[in-house]
């Protein structure tokens, strides 16, 4: 389906709840009957709360109403996946997405250590894995820029990040913030004695570099079991060499993050969602950048539905701020060390914040996505 016609109309059930530091998003789209999961996970500070279960039962409720399941990881962090066998209860996935590691290789091979890393860690608590969920995944695959997953009647996502290999200013400044990490992840891993448990687990993860794939479609792969499936709980003690690696685990994230999808959600020509993944500034500035000429010759690639705020609220760079959204959601709540951002306010009709509604639900009855026409969007905020 094209959207040569000036007025195109979709119905759209989105729905995002507070899991404290964390993501959940489910986009429902009738037109196809899919439920599109996009991040559902939470931190080990927050696991068990009650906003926290209160959010995995709506939302399993939520994916109920649907005939069939897809999900996309961010990046493989457990505040974007932790929650998602609670969720799914017995319902399986039919699609499972995952970013793929960007080349060169020097930074795929660090990338995947601390990777491998943080699940070295996470398994220490004895939780299980994702070998649990992957039982319930009927098909995986590993996306890069350029690719578009095709959800049938029109309904399609591009992938906009991570390339298949980063650009040199970029790949240099990730180098840069990579390498202390890396090198201190070494010292540490060594020190708690799980250097063979790593390299296993780096062995089991390679499956996510793909530096030559043979199309531009989705890359098929098995689902990497090493990734843990339930944060960390507190209280949990740690022999004292192990700690310190604990304790580490945040710097890890951050190193990592400008790795995660950027998805940006189409009816047709006419975009209608963006979630940014974990991002940062500098990611979205390149971003906008080289997507300027794609906006030149589509006017409908700055209206939006729905937006999500890049890492949870906190980044924010040009690309965003090429769009207008009727709703942005910010999952930011005080747990988090940094603030929100204020320039979210202004490309969004309403901003909303996670640390002050438990519930939100976009319904998208009569969405017009056409230019002047704008979109109209019922809003349901509930307080518990």
């Amino acid at each position: 389906m094209k959207c040569t016609v000036r007025n195109v109309r979709i119905r759209l059930c989105i729905g995002c709840w507070n899991v404290g530091w964390g993501e959940a998003t489910v986009m429902g789209v009738p037109l196809t009957g899919e439920a599109v999961v996009v991040d559902f996970g939470t931190s080990v500070h927050t696991f068990g709360s009650l906003s926290v279960r209160y959010a995995c039962s709506r939302a399993r409720s939520f994916v109920k109403g649907y005939g069939s399941i897809v999900c996309y990881i961010t990046h493989l962090h457990y505040d974007h996946y932790s929650l998602l066998p609670f969720v799914l209860g017995g319902a399986r996935i039919d699609e499972l997405l995952l970013p793929g590691i960007p080349g060169p290789r020097e930074v795929a091979e660090k990338v995947l250590f601390l990777l491998a890393s943080e699940v070295a860690v996470l398994r220490l608590s004895g939780s299980a894995v994702l070998g649990k969920l992957a039982k319930g995944v009927r098909s995986t695959s590993v996306v890069y820029r350029g690719m578009v997953v095709d959800h049938g009647y029109g309904v399609k996502a591009r992938i906009l990040w991570p390339p298949l290999t980063l650009p040199p200013s970029i790949a240099e400044h990730v180098k840069a913030k990579l390498a202390p990490v890396y090198e201190r992840a070494k010292e540490l891993i060594k020190k708690a004695d799980l250097e063979r448990h790593v390299k296993e687990y780096v062995k089991e993860l390679s499956t996510l570099y793909v530096p030559e794939p043979s199309s531009e479609e989705p890359i098929r792969v098995e689902v990497p079991e090493a990734l843990p499936t339930y944060a960390l709980k507190e209280g949990i003690g740690y022999p004292t060499k192990q700690r310190g690696l604990v304790a580490f685990l945040h710097r890890v994230g951050e190193a990592i993050n400008d790795m995660s999808l950027i998805i940006k959600f189409y009816l047709g020509d006419c975009s209608w969602g963006l979630v940014p993944g974990d991002n940062s500034d500098m990611i979205l500035d390149y971003l906008a950048e080289i997507e300027t000429g794609d906006f030149r010759l589509n006017p409908l690639e700055k209206h939006l539905l729905f937006l999500r705020g890049a890492h949870h609220g906190t980044y924010y760079g040009e690309f965003i701020g090429m769009h207008r959204a009727r709703v942005a959601w910010l999952s930011w709540t005080r747990c988090l060390p940094a603030p929100p951002r204020g320039e979210y306010m202004g490309v969004a009709g309403a901003c909303l914040l996670a640390e002050n509604i438990d519930e939100v639900r976009v319904y998208g009855r009569s969405c017009w996505l056409a230019p002047g026409a704008g979109l109209h969007v019922e809003l349901i905020e509930r307080w518990i």
